[in-house]
């Protein structure tokens, strides 16, 4: 019984922190494409020299057709997924960016 009581409190807190951790980051730019992926990295060096908490976050996204069971090959198709690159800045450092616009 006591095992079940640690491992719902590392669920409950795993949880809390997932939680957490998606509210203290905020999404400020997204791009889809090259040229606005190398603006969003020149902008996170701006923010990086000016000490601004920021990260970069790419996710792939896969195209999701209902009913077709995916097949699996060896070679890759480029237009199987899309990626998009984020700048994300910490919620407490966004009024920094806000007067670096100004």
């Amino acid at each position: 019984m006591e095992v079940l009581n640690w491992i719902g409190l590392l669920i409950f807190l795993l949880v809390g922190w997932m939680v957490w951790s998606k509210l203290t980051w905020k999404t400020i730019m997204v791009a889809s494409d090259i040229r606005t992926e190398e603006a969003i990295r020149d902008k996170y060096k701006l923010y990086k020299s000016e000490k601004i908490r920021c990260r970069l976050k790419k996710e792939v996204q896969t195209p999701i057709v209902s009913g077709v069971n995916p097949v699996v090959t060896n070679h890759m198709d480029p237009n199987a997924g899309s990626s998009i690159l984020k700048l994300m800045v910490h919620r407490r450092d966004i009024y920094k960016v806000h007067q670096l616009k100004s």
